[in-house]
């Protein structure tokens, strides 16, 4: 499986989207639960969310994930 760059991932509204949204839970989830959770939480928020689309929406995508989890990677720099 290949990764995109950071480059192709912020070129698609979609994986935007993914991205803004779990730097926002990153932001909120850390200083509230703490790493350990936030991680294992934003993770299974966005597990969820693409099994969802995987059997009612457009299908699972695992550059979503990757967008998610780069948007948690962003937070905990913060």
């Amino acid at each position: 499986m290949r990764f995109l760059t950071l480059h192709q991932l912020l070129k698609e509204r979609d994986k935007q989207q993914h991205l803004k949204v779990c730097f926002g839970l990153g932001l909120f989830f850390l200083p509230v639960i703490g790493l350990f959770n936030s991680i294992i939480s934003i993770f299974l928020i966005g597990l969820i969310k693409e099994l969802y689309d995987h059997y009612y929406g457009s299908g699972f995508c695992w550059y979503d994930m990757q967008s998610n989890m780069v948007g948690l990677i962003l937070s905990i720099l913060i």
